[in-house]
């Protein structure tokens, strides 16, 4: 038993906090990504596998919004290390609302 014991707790993260690396490493993403001008909010969901990125709309227009999540994209990509798909959703909204009377 002691000798399963050793084996299993030398493998890489096997006696790691993973709690508190999980949380540092999605603040280390949302830091990395909230640099990117024009950006307002980020949101880190489904245990990092997407990242809804709020687009200041007057700042960055269409286009600079696709230019901006392929940026970010290939930033992800090239600094960190992930498993499997990251979905990227970028959200572009202006909403003018006018009362009459």
């Amino acid at each position: 038993m002691a000798a399963a014991d050793a084996i299993s707790a030398s493998r890489p993260g096997a006696r790691f906090n993973s709690k508190n690396f999980f949380v540092e490493k999605m603040n280390g993403m949302e830091k990395l990504i909230a640099e990117f001008d024009g950006v307002d909010k980020v949101h880190i969901m489904q245990a990092g596998r997407e990242i809804m990125i709020f687009v200041n709309p007057n700042n960055v227009d269409d286009l600079g919004a696709e230019k901006l999540l392929k940026a970010i994209g290939e930033k992800v990509e090239e600094q960190l290390d992930y498993p499997g798909i990251i979905r990227v959703v970028g959200i572009r909204e202006k909403k003018i609302v006018s009362y009459l009377r």
